[in-house]
């Protein structure tokens, strides 16, 4: 017993003998701590499904002599939940005087956010939390850990809605018909949705009736919702009477709508957000 209990305090001397000597070699200016600090924490790319990050950390060597670089340890947390956790090891000498900038890549996946988070499906975004720190191997004072902390910003992006608003009959004969097919589009985005052209397919009362492609720029602000209006024209040769007896009693008509773009963003991470939606259901006819 009273051997385990020498050899306890004969470690705990060693210990505060030890801290001691590198706060008094530190003090006395044999050598310094490095310096590290994170110059950026950015979005560095941006999908429906996932994001890119990039942390940009700077290592500073203030001594007389080169040190080596050790681990950089990591994790990133989202509210409590802990996301990612790490280590990347560097093992690179750092010259006297030497400044360097390390790149910590991380990826983060919203499926697989959506299981670790609460919540996590209704966030328009959410704030990434990373802590850490850089081990260096000092000459004079053995391994040295340096704390680091940043946090940013993310986005979640969603899809637009999209909805048929209306119809209305501007023209009727016996060979065709003219109409307005009017869609309200909302962008439920904290960021601006772009759009320059779309593919459209529309069917009535289980008939095909138009297909195109619509070339128009048009811009939605965040939470903005706006219409936007199609002509169409229809021929009763192809559509049939059945039709042109349906859309002569007004009344309401059975659609299928079909609508594909590739739409952009006012992010410069997120230019291509492809888009593909397809309804049905039932659209009041007016003149």
């Amino acid at each position: 017993m009273k051997k385990q209990v020498f050899k306890y305090i004969a470690m705990l001397s060693f210990v505060i003998f030890f801290v001691s000597g590198c706060a008094l070699l530190q003090d006395a200016g044999v050598w310094q701590q490095p310096e590290v600090r994170v110059t950026d924490m950015r979005l560095t790319g941006l999908t429906m499904h996932g994001a890119s990050l990039g942390l940009e950390i700077e290592v500073f060597n203030p001594n007389p002599y080169s040190i080596h670089l050790g681990a950089l340890d990591y994790s990133l947390d989202i509210q409590e939940a802990r996301v990612i956790s790490g280590k990347q090891t560097e093992g690179n000498r750092l010259d006297a005087g030497q400044r360097r900038k390390l790149v910590l890549p991380l990826e983060l996946e919203f499926g697989e956010l959506a299981k670790l988070v609460q919540n996590f499906k209704d966030m328009k975004s959410f704030t990434c939390r990373f802590a850490g720190g850089m081990s260096f191997e000092i000459p004079v004072a053995g391994m040295i850990r340096v704390p680091l902390s940043a946090e940013a910003e993310i986005p979640v992006p969603e899809f637009p809605g999209i909805r048929v608003a209306g119809m209305s009959l501007e023209h009727l004969s016996l060979g065709g018909a003219e109409m307005k097919l009017r869609l309200a589009i909302k962008n439920p985005n904290s960021f601006t949705l772009l759009l320059e052209h779309f593919n459209y397919s529309l069917a009535l009362n289980g008939s095909p009736v138009a297909e195109g492609q619509v070339d128009r720029k048009m811009a939605w602000d965040a939470g903005m919702e706006e219409e936007l209006e199609i002509p169409l024209r229809l021929s009763f040769s192809e559509a049939g009477l059945a039709l042109y007896n349906a859309l002569r009693r007004s009344g309401e008509l059975d659609y299928r709508f079909g609508f594909e773009s590739e739409m952009g963003s006012s992010l410069p991470v997120l230019k291509n957000i492809p888009f593909k939606t397809e309804q049905q259901g039932r659209v009041a006819l007016t003149r």
